[in-house]
Formats: structure tokens, sequence, C-alpha cells
């Protein structure tokens, strides 16, 4: 790994002045629109509205590798901490990017690169439809170089993103598949136990700075769904207008909550556990318990 860090190919500024394409301010603006699809807003809205308005296996399942892929890309952030690319090695147009846009966390493996492979890659081997197939492809491939574009990220932190991100894939796309066959085995206590516990103790082995919103939302919305799954009466098939009620009433809420909730909790690692924990939570138990409460946002059961 010494190598590959001190590689000036995938660790150098020259590397991203070389191939930025000075095409003016609206290419600046379309990159930075293209980097915000990975932004964890965007994943805050459309992770709910898979579970809400598609389909709660498949959602579940898109959910927990993408936030497995999160957890282990804050670690391996923490890990290493790496440098971003500095601005002062950076030409003109470049430069003014990277300290308009590049946050504070370490630079590798690049988040958004990662997050992208895990997001898109099981979108497209569930969905497997060929207009999907095409955005998330094009998304794969868009949104890591809108981060090179921006000079937030050198090569190498692309590169790490991509390589963990498809190794993650092979792992936990057959891992959530052979669950997904044997559940019946596990009995509801210990699946509930499993999503509290192993989440919570690998935040307390290594808290920091990034890994507690990935946790924290992954173990809630896990214990969550377990619950859910024999009590509440929810199929997230529905009519088209019962569809955007839910979306209404379901982010309304999702937003009230995560920014009351950082106004009322203490600002510190263990509080924002909590609070993406009851984030997750309203996402997966509670919304669909109020959904279920009228008849025409419950949807048909059809044994999901």
């Amino acid at each position: 790994m010494t190598a590959f860090f001190q590689s000036h190919l995938f660790f150098g500024e020259e590397v991203l002045n070389g191939i930025h394409l000075f095409f003016g301010g609206w290419l600046d603006r379309g990159m930075y629109y293209i980097t915000i699809l990975g932004n964890e807003s965007f994943y805050m809205v459309i992770l709910p509205l898979l579970y809400w308005c598609y389909e709660k296996k498949r959602a579940m399942k898109i959910i927990v590798i993408f936030l497995v892929s999160s957890a282990i890309n804050d670690l391996c952030k923490d890990l290493w901490h790496m440098p971003r690319p500095d601005a002062a090695r950076l030409l003109p147009g470049i430069r003014e990017l990277n300290i308009a846009y590049k946050p504070k966390s370490p630079g590798f493996p690049s988040g958004h690169t990662q997050g992208a492979v895990a997001f898109w890659g099981p979108i497209i081997w569930y969905f497997r439809h060929p207009a999907i197939i095409c955005v998330g492809l094009a998304l794969i491939l868009l949104i890591p170089y809108s981060r090179l574009y921006l000079a937030v990220h050198f090569l190498g932190d692309v590169t790490g993103g991509y390589l963990i991100g498809i190794a993650i894939l092979f792992i936990m796309i057959p891992a959530t598949e052979c669950f997904d066959r044997n559940r019946e085995k596990f009995c509801e206590i210990v699946l509930v136990t499993t999503a509290l516990v192993i989440p919570l103790v690998t935040f307390i082995i290594a808290p920091s700075n990034y890994v507690y919103p990935a946790l924290g939302s992954l173990s809630g919305m896990l214990t969550g769904a377990v619950i859910a799954n024999t009590r509440i009466d929810f199929n997230p098939r529905n009519s088209w207008y019962a569809t955007v009620i839910k979306i209404v009433i379901g982010l309304s809420v999702l937003f009230v909550l995560k920014f009351g909730l950082k106004m009322i909790l203490p600002s510190n690692e263990t509080f924002g556990y909590i609070r993406y924990f009851i984030l997750g939570i309203w996402c997966t138990l509670l919304a669909p318990l109020l959904f279920s409460r009228f008849r025409s946002l419950k949807g048909v059961n059809d044994g999901q």
C-alpha cells in the first residue's frame, strides 16, 4: 500500500490538472449537480422511497448493501486518513472548485465512488431493465469523474472506491440472497439483537467523526424492518396518488426528525448515532405503521 499511496499517478495533482476539461462554468455546474447524486442527502431520500414505494425485501437488500459499504468506507477513511488534493498545486479554474467543494473528511477511498457502485450495482442487479442499466452504469462512471473534475479526490481515491465497492458487491449480494433463503431459521429476537448489537459494537470499537451515520441508520432500518415484518400490514405497491402522499408524508417527517433531533440532541458522535438510529426506525417501522392505518396507503397484502 505504501507504494500505491506514494504514486504520483494515483496521488498527484498533475493528473487532475491534465484530465480537467476547461469548457466553462456550465460544465462546472453540471459536474456539481452530478456529484450531488452521490451526497448523503440523495441517498437519505432515495433509500426510504425504495422501501415505501417499491418492494420491501429487495429494498432492504439494497439498503443493507449500501449502508454496509458506507460504514466500511468511513472506517477505511479513518484508518488511512489520506489528504485530499492541495489547492495550491492546482491550476487556476480547478483550484477554485477544490476550495469551494472540498469536504473536511479524509480522501481515501472516495465515498462517492464506492457509494455509486454499492447503490447502483444492486439497483442494476435487481431491476435488470435496460433503461435502469444504462442510467446506473452512466452514474457509476460520471459520479466518480465529477469528484476528479472538482479536484476533491485523487485518482487513487477513486480507484480505491471502485475496488472496495466491487468487492463488497461480490460478497454482499450473495450474502443477502443466502440470508433471504434461510430467514425462517432465525427467530425474531435473534434478528433484532443482531441488528442492534453488531452496528453498535462496531461503533464502540471504532468510533469516528464519519462512521456513525451509516451504522446508526443500518441498525435502525434493520431493527425496524424485522419488527415490522410480521406486525404491520403494509405493501409498498400502490396507486400513483397514494405513492405521492406517502412520499410527501414520509420525507417531510424524515427531514423534520433529521434537523429537529440535531437541534435537540448534543452534537457528538454518540448522539449522532442515536439520531440516525431514530431516522432508520422511522423509515422501516413508524412510517409503514402510519401508512397501514389508512386503507388508501397500506397497499394490497401480497405476503411480502
